[in-house]
């Protein structure tokens, strides 16, 4: 839709630079849109088949913030965990590289990179009325091509869409769910009272469904 903050996710292995060090942690960097590939979209324009065109990204001006699930995450909130210090369109589509902060609240999920249990990266995107192009596929399927896009935020996450994108490496998912599980214990109680369209709501904002 146009002129509205949209969000694809992309997993492929997410490229780790070096191991980090106390002071300047740990360098990561991915495809976070890749041109070309044709991807399944259920939203409020309804079902349809999407891609971004090669140079859709070209008039980005700013480097996008990196967050953990956009700022939705329950331990993170909108406290950004790194910098992404250079974007770039590349043949294959949207570029980025940066590092992780290497500070306590971080750390768990440079760990998890490091594993291999956090391998994507997502992007918080915006079109303008002029940068899309609707039509259909011989199938009669709704089809978007996407020319021209900004980005704020390049995220990192664990629930892929894009077939093609990402990250990857770590050793401490566990603490990660621990802290996860505590935060949802912590709230069962106003939870029970909760209607249901509330509980859906919470369910989603916190990725459990």
């Amino acid at each position: 839709m146009a002129d509205e903050w949209e969000i694809r996710i992309a997993h492929m292995p997410l490229e780790v630079h070096g191991t980090g060090s106390a002071s300047d942690g740990l360098e990561i960097g991915g495809l976070a849109v890749p041109y070309g590939a044709v991807t399944e979209i259920h939203d409020q324009d309804g079902h349809y088949l999407e891609a971004f065109r090669a140079g859709a990204f070209a008039g980005q001006k700013n480097a996008p913030m990196l967050f953990f699930h956009h700022g939705q995450d329950l331990r993170t909130g909108r406290v950004p965990i790194g910098i992404w210090s250079q974007y770039w369109e590349a043949e294959d589509g949207l570029r980025v590289s940066g590092r992780l902060f290497d500070n306590e609240l971080v750390r768990p999920l440079a760990d998890a990179v490091r594993a291999g249990a956090l391998r994507g990266l997502s992007v918080n995107f915006r079109t303008p009325a002029d940068g899309q192009t609707w039509g259909r596929n011989n199938d009669g399927m709704r089809t978007r091509m996407v020319t021209k896009a900004t980005t704020r935020e390049v995220s990192l996450t664990d629930s892929p869409a894009y077939e093609f994108a990402g990250l990857g490496r770590s050793d401490e998912i566990e603490h990660l769910q621990a802290i996860r599980d505590a935060a949802v214990e912590m709230i069962q109680g106003s939870y029970q009272h909760m209607t249901a369209q509330q509980r859906h709501n919470y369910l989603r904002l916190n990725r459990i469904i």
